[in-house]
């Protein structure tokens, strides 16, 4: 399982299904501009995961960054979206 502290927060990926789509939906994000939107979909994907809005993930990761964080300590959360089972089965169904 992927986690990464931040924060002091221990946030944990859990798999991605059907229902994180419309979960990223309700918060105003849609996946497949995740490369249009890198920041975007880090806030979501991290308010997905911590169970956080999409304001409180902002203001989160901001306050990672101001303290001496990177962006690339989400990248394990983002990955574990797009390499997940059900990710990677829709986006060859769109292929």
């Amino acid at each position: 399982m992927v986690s990464v502290i931040i924060n002091g927060k221990e946030i944990i990926a859990r798999p991605a299904t059907f229902k994180t789509l419309v979960d990223f939906e309700k918060m105003g994000f849609n996946i497949t501009k995740m490369g249009d939107m890198p920041f975007s979909a880090m806030a979501a994907v991290v308010a997905y995961y911590a169970n956080w809005s999409f304001d409180r993930a902002c203001d989160e990761i901001e306050h990672h960054i101001e303290n001496g964080g990177t962006f690339d300590d989400f990248e394990p959360l983002l990955k574990a979206i797009t390499e997940s089972s059900f990710f990677r089965n829709r986006a060859e169904q769109q292929d």
